[in-house]
């Protein structure tokens, strides 16, 4: 019977409180700087398909992938697909595209 009502006190203990909840999404901005680096953004108007993303991603998480369509300046019409997961946001084929058709943003952490 005494363990039922130290069960009991102990019970009625953790109902005064308040509860211990995080609101999500939090309420102040992740932090961010000039040279944070986030989500990929593909402008596939200016891609010509020449796969130097994916040759210098050192996460291999790049692969071309075939987009049905009809595009004047990427005649196979592949496009690459990045893998977030496997990304390691180096920011590399951005920097290695001929084209300036990868860009990275600043959203980053909870905000994907």
């Amino acid at each position: 019977m005494r363990v039922v009502l130290k069960t009991i006190s102990v019970v009625v203990r953790y109902l005064a409180r308040r509860p211990y909840t995080r609101m999500v999404p939090r309420k102040e901005e992740p932090p961010k700087s000039d040279r944070t680096r986030g989500r990929h953004i593909l402008f596939m108007d200016k891609c010509t398909g020449c796969s130097m993303c994916q040759q210098v991603c050192p996460a291999n998480a790049i692969d071309m992938v075939k987009v049905e369509g009809r595009w004047s300046q990427n005649k196979l019409g592949r496009f690459p697909r990045i893998d977030e997961h496997k990304c390691t946001f180096c920011g590399l084929c951005v920097e290695y595209c001929p084209f300036s058709a990868l860009v990275m943003t600043d959203i980053t952490g909870f905000e994907l």
